[in-house]
C-alpha cells in the first residue's frame, strides 16, 4: 500500500526508513565482522548523499548484537568543535562497558577536534567509527556509491504499486542533474511527484483526490 502524501517525503526517505541497499557481496554482519577485526575502529567512506548515514543505522542492530555499547552522534554542517554532550559523555566512557562512539559527520570536526576524539577513544579503549567525506587515518570499512540501478529500486519500493507519476526516465534525469546524489535526487522527484499530482487532481471534472 502506498503511503499517503508525497512517498518523497523526508518521513519516508531519512535515514533508518529505507533499508541500506547492500551488494550482492555484502550485508551488514560482515561490514561489523570487518569492523571487529580493526579492533573497533573504522570509517565509512563516500561523498553526501550515497547513504553513509542509512548505512550506520542498518548497522546498529548487529552492532548492538556484537555486544557493543554505541553512543551516537551527528555533526551538524560548519560544527568544528566536539557538541557539549559529547564532551560530558566522553567522561563515562570505558573498556569495560564495550562503547562504540559513532560520529556521523566526522569530517566536519576540525582537527584538534578530531584528533582528541581518537586520542579519548584510546584512553578509555572505546571503538569508533565515523562516516565521512574524505578517507582519513581510520581503517576504511565501506567505500560506498549508489548507483542507478540501486536508486530506481529504492524508488519502486517508495511508489509500491502507484507508480504513474514518476517513470524510470525521471529518476534517471533527476540522478544525473544530482551526479549520484540519492538524498537530493528524493527532493527533486518530491517536487516533480507534487506538481503532476496536483496538475492530474486539476484535471478531474469533481477537484477530488486521485484514486
Amino acid at each position: 500500500m502506498m503511503p499517503e502524501g508525497n512517498p518523497f517525503s523526508t518521513r519516508y526517505t531519512q535515514p533508518g526508513r529505507l533499508e541500506y541497499q547492500f551488494p550482492a557481496d555484502s550485508n551488514a554482519r560482515q561490514l561489523v565482522e570487518r569492523l571487529a577485526a580493526c579492533g573497533w575502529w573504522g570509517q565509512i567512506v563516500g561523498p553526501h548523499g550515497v547513504g553513509k548515514s542509512t548505512l550506520l543505522q542498518t548497522l546498529l542492530p548487529e552492532l548492538t548484537t556484537a555486544g557493543r555499547t554505541v553512543s551516537w552522534w551527528t555533526m551538524s554542517s560548519g560544527q568544528r568543535r566536539w557538541p557539549a554532550g559529547l564532551q560530558v559523555a566522553a567522561r563515562s566512557w570505558r573498556a569495560a562497558a564495550n562503547v562504540l562512539v559513532v560520529v556521523d559527520g566526522y569530517e566536519q570536526l576540525g582537527y584538534l577536534a578530531r584528533w582528541r576524539l581518537r586520542r579519548r577513544c584510546r584512553q578509555t579503549g572505546s571503538g569508533l567509527l565515523v562516516t565521512t567525506h574524505r578517507p582519513g587515518n581510520l581503517p576504511t570499512i565501506a567505500t560506498l556509491s549508489c548507483p542507478l540501478p540501486t536508486v530506481q529500486r529504492l524508488v519502486a519500493q517508495l511508489l509500491n504499486t502507484n507508480r504513474g507519476l514518476i517513470s524510470a526516465d525521471d529518476v534517471s534525469s533527476c540522478y544525473a542533474a544530482h551526479r549520484g546524489n540519492v538524498r537530493e535526487t528524493f527532493f527533486a522527484l518530491y517536487d516533480l511527484y507534487e506538481l503532476r499530482r496536483r496538475s492530474a487532481q486539476t484535471r478531474q471534472p469533481d477537484g477530488g483526490r486521485m484514486p
